[in-house]
């Protein structure tokens, strides 16, 4: 799983087509120099204009799902099923963040100052609302009907929590004095983990209380969880493997320097991708303790999510464009 503006404070999780294949070189980052690997393929299949903020599959039928928007101004979700042809299925007045899928049919996006949307006809029509919250709306899980949790967050200092009992939010909120900006869930744990600036909070009773975790050095702006594990990601590289008792320190694997990760998704297999600023894109094949940089086009990447394919990814930036990435 997550997942903005191009602006100096870090952000999460944030038509016309054509397509043109592009050739491109791997290389693997040592120490001391710079190897040659495998070429993968990289084709661009969309450009909407602005950023996209989130990049969702449904797992039902695999389904391409695209969310994002321009702050303060506009939000869109677009659907589509053979990668060519998008329908747009919502537009708002703000930006929208991410888009959370219960089953097949129901569908939740959040967004900015507490906005939300739910859809229970595979966004076929959708009912809003708009309660603000103390900053902007990042992640979210949807238990059940009656169960929901998000975190927000903007900037460095500025976050929440809310457990709400209904998708309407009718929520306790708790804010905080830094900033949140993505939720992992380990189901066979049962422990909802929340992410951010500087630090993290763990929930073992569905967000009711939460307790913080020993995380620090980084903005940390994604949290993968699969396999009885949960991988922490930070804006600078900072990595984090929590197995249900501690959070481990991933150290090495990374050339120094790296900073202005975005976003991250893995497969189960342990292929996992991160990008972010300035073409920014990392490819690890062992659940991110060692990484590999890939050469994009220039962009600002702010999103990334697994095909639920064997090796290929859906990029997305900052200029609205989407690209189908496949891994050797």
């Amino acid at each position: 799983m997550r997942k903005s503006t191009s602006q100096a404070t870090p952000y999460l999780k944030f038509a016309m087509k054509w397509h043109k294949p592009f050739i491109i070189s791997l290389w693997l980052l040592g120490a001391c120099q710079i190897e040659r690997a495998i070429p993968l393929s990289l084709e661009k299949i969309t450009s909407l204009g602005e950023p996209i903020r989130d990049i969702e599959i449904s797992p039902s039928n695999n389904s391409l799902w695209l969310i994002g928007g321009n702050t303060y101004s506009s939000g869109f979700v677009l659907k589509s099923e053979d990668n060519v042809t998008f329908d747009t299925l919502l537009t708002t007045g703000k930006a929208l963040e991410e888009l959370i899928q219960r089953d097949a049919d129901s569908l939740l996006v959040i967004g900015y100052d507490g906005l939300r949307y739910v859809s229970f006809d595979q966004g076929a029509t959708w009912d809003g609302a708009n309660d603000p919250s103390y900053a902007p709306l990042q992640a979210g899980h949807w238990f059940s009907n009656k169960h929901f949790v998000a975190v927000a967050g903007e900037g460095y200092n500025r976050g929440s929590y809310h457990v709400a009992d209904s998708l309407w939010f009718l929520w306790d909120s708790t804010n905080q004095n830094f900033a949140l900006y993505d939720l992992g869930w380990e189901a066979s744990l049962g422990h909802l983990i929340s992410i951010g600036a500087g630090g993290g909070l763990l929930s073992q009773n569905l967000g009711q209380t939460w307790e913080a975790i020993p995380i620090q050095g980084d903005v940390f702006i994604d949290i993968e969880c699969l396999e009885q594990q949960c991988l922490i990601l930070g804006f600078s590289g900072r990595r984090y493997i929590y197995d249900g008792n501690s959070f481990v320190r991933v150290n090495g694997g990374m050339s120094k320097g790296i900073t202005g990760i975005r976003s991250m998704s893995c497969s189960d297999d342990g292929n996992c991708v991160a990008v972010g600023d300035n073409s920014l894109c990392l490819w690890s094949q062992d659940f991110i303790k060692t990484w590999i940089e890939v050469d994009l086009p220039s962009a600002q990447w702010t999103s990334v999510q697994y095909a639920m394919t064997t090796s290929t990814f859906y990029l997305g930036n900052q200029k609205g464009e989407v690209y189908r990435l496949v891994l050797p």
